[in-house]
């Protein structure tokens, strides 16, 4: 029987995510990052996620900060052990990328946000 192709995305939505690894990495523009690997809720999908630091990025990685329960004072290292098995809701959206569709992150929710009471846990 031929192996059915199935989608290696999930449908956009929203989505509770597990960070299941994160690693330091320097960008192509030679700006430190964090590269998170995620897992979709129920194992349906992974997703990566870059957090680069630059002034026009901060937004993003505070939003990832406050969705995962993290706070950080001025000045305090990121170090990206500490985001392994923290769970946050996301935004998740779909786009093409060298002829096929994935998944990336649209917007990390707050955990008042969203349709449910859940959250960062």
């Amino acid at each position: 029987m031929p192996k059915r192709n199935r989608p290696s995305y999930v449908p956009a939505g929203e989505y509770e995510v597990t960070v299941v690894n994160a690693t330091s990495q320097i960008s192509r523009n030679g700006n430190e990052m964090v590269v998170l690997k995620l897992s979709v809720e129920g194992g349906r999908g992974t997703i990566f996620d870059h957090l680069v630091f630059t002034e026009e990025a901060d937004w993003r990685i505070a939003s990832f900060l406050t969705a995962v329960g993290i706070e950080l004072g001025q000045g305090d290292a990121i170090d990206p052990a500490l985001f392994v098995d923290r769970r946050a809701r996301a935004l998740v959206k779909v786009e093409p990328f060298d002829g096929r569709f994935q998944n990336k992150i649209e917007k990390w929710l707050h955990p008042k946000d969203g349709a449910d009471e859940g959250g960062a846990k």
